[in-house]
């Protein structure tokens, strides 16, 4: 989740975690849509459990999918298909989200989801490869999960 939806850095010598400023917003648009969501990472369980918790961002999440925890990572096709299931949704309407394009993006687009590559640092003229769709930010993501062209049919709670 850094890097998608916090940043971590030093204040005054002590490290920090930061939202990004379109992270919660974008949480929020999501949950009101009634959207479906889990957390996937290649952390570690613990660590990560307790990043989700200091941070308070635990009740946006329907799941949390932990690479540490199953023994299988992203890319893997399997932890993106294990987290459908835990949705209850297929992959072909399932979307996501991921800031590396190899683990994420290409991991999750070849694991049969719609595969969106956030690209924090992307100048604007670079185009993802098949089957990617690129964001610069969260801001971009509700308009791209509402976007004809985009015919990602997503299940609601």
């Amino acid at each position: 989740l850094q890097g998608l939806i916090w940043q971590r850095g030093y204040a005054e010598g002590d490290l920090v975690t930061e939202f990004f400023p379109d992270a919660l917003p974008c949480l929020n648009w999501l949950r009101a849509a009634g959207l479906k969501l889990a957390a996937v990472t290649n952390a570690s369980g613990p660590q990560q459990h307790a990043k989700l918790a200091e941070a308070g961002i635990t009740h946006y999440f329907d799941e949390v999918v932990i690479a540490g925890e199953l023994g299988i990572a992203k890319p893997d096709s399997r932890i993106f298909h294990l987290t459908c299931d835990r949705l209850d949704v297929t992959p072909t309407e399932t979307v996501h989200v991921g800031d590396r394009l190899d683990l994420d993006a290409q991991g999750a687009r070849d694991a049969g989801l719609h595969a969106v590559w956030l690209n924090r640092d992307a100048p604007p003229t670079e185009l993802p490869p098949p089957g990617i769709h690129l964001i610069t930010d969260l801001h971009a993501l509700p308009e791209l999960l509402l976007s004809p062209t985009t015919a990602v049919p997503i299940p609601r709670r």
